[in-house]
């Protein structure tokens, strides 16, 4: 009773005295009403009172057996019929919300990503692959960068064993980017630490993980001093000629190998690791652009927010990543800037930054975005 009692009195208590805000709107969206066929509190005719409150009137009404406490007798049949509508609901909202039934793609299952990205490289030795802020980078000069961090980490660290976990924290730049394709490469697996991580935090996940060795920039590189090796690349690293490239055998890796660790937000907590092979890993690149291709006059994507998941795609079909440095995130002027600078045709963001956008820049977006074709919000 304990229990029951604070429950009842309140259902009560609203039914008494709640009092509907005055001028209130409508929702845009269609309202089912449940009720009970021998609830004498609320009778069956009360429900379509409910139509005053939507633009899209009612989707019937759901009668069940019982009286006002249905919900708990009739459970079965009450969770039934409104995860009957919600899958409704779903089926008619637009394929960029819904699970996608994008099939094995047969490149997937054969290859890696990076063999697939190696062979676009040959096609297209002095096409950009990367710009950022402080460089471009075509894909004969990436392949290169690729393989001197591959074996570099190989030959000290790795020293030939393939399925090592590689941790990686710096900024999102053309280096993160060549530095994910060189982890894989080296028959690695990389581990994304977030520079928000304190120390402390780093030292647990990598010990959780079993971290080998890391890749990082010298701003965040002490953060795994106490817990591994680790490669620190400063700005001229890419300078290094072809002399400097230590001589090592790659070990191989496929498909079903792991790829990639990464951590949720960890707003309800610690943050929880995901896991992803190498078929995920390319998987995810293709199948995006099942639902959202590359045209002719929308090709030129620029990056940041979700930049592990998204920077990569371009590269399978010979195009160019556009980095969006991270203090654009913050800044939406500097955010507007970068995008209209490289004329990008396409951006994905959250819809806070998305309204942060057109609440601060909003008066001369459209001539400074006229480029622009494509916004993605995730």
């Amino acid at each position: 009773m304990a229990v029951v009692l604070p429950v009842l009195r309140a259902d009560l208590h609203m039914y008494e005295d709640y009092v509907p805000e005055p001028g209130r709107k409508p929702l845009a969206l269609a309202i089912t009403p449940l009720g009970g066929q021998e609830d004498n509190l609320v009778p069956s005719q009360h429900l379509q009172t409910w139509a005053a409150e939507t633009t899209c009137g009612l989707k019937g009404s759901e009668l069940f057996p019982g009286d006002h406490f249905f919900i708990d007798t009739r459970r079965t049949e009450v969770l039934t019929t409104i995860c009957k509508q919600l899958h409704e609901s779903l089926a008619t909202l637009p394929k960029s919300v819904v699970v996608c039934d994008f099939p094995n793609h047969p490149a997937c299952e054969r290859q890696t990503y990076n063999e697939c990205f190696f062979k676009v490289a040959e096609t297209c030795p002095s096409k950009e692959a990367l710009v950022g802020e402080e460089d471009r980078v075509d894909y004969q000069e990436l392949v290169r960068r690729v393989g001197l961090i591959a074996r570099a980490l190989q030959a000290r660290f790795l020293k030939g064993e393939a399925g090592k976990v590689v941790g990686l924290l710096m900024a999102h730049d053309t280096t993160y980017v060549t530095c994910m394709l060189a982890i894989m490469h080296a028959a690695a697996c990389f581990i994304v630490v977030e520079a928000h991580f304190p120390a402390t935090l780093v030292k647990e996940v990598c010990e959780e993980s079993h971290t080998a060795a890391a890749v990082a920039s010298p701003a965040h590189a002490s953060k795994f001093f106490e817990v591994c090796p680790t490669l620190v690349l400063d700005g001229d690293w890419g300078k290094l000629t072809v002399e400097d490239e230590p001589t090592v055998t790659l070990p191989s890796y496929g498909t079903e190998d792991l790829a990639i660790l990464m951590f949720t937000s960890g707003t309800t907590g610690r943050p929880k690791t995901i896991a992803g092979n190498h078929y995920f890993m390319h998987l995810g690149q293709r199948a995006k652009l099942e639902l959202l291709p590359f045209v002719e006059d929308d090709d030129r994507e620029g990056f940041n927010v979700m930049f592990v998941w998204e920077v990569l795609r371009p590269l399978l079909y010979g195009l160019t990543s556009f980095m969006i440095p991270d203090e654009a995130v913050l800044d939406p002027q500097i955010f507007v800037s970068t995008l209209q600078k490289h004329r990008c045709t396409r951006v994905l963001t959250t819809p806070s930054l998305l309204a942060t956008v057109m609440q601060y820049c909003s008066h001369d977006i459209d001539w400074r975005l006229e480029a622009l074709r494509t916004w993605v919000m995730c």
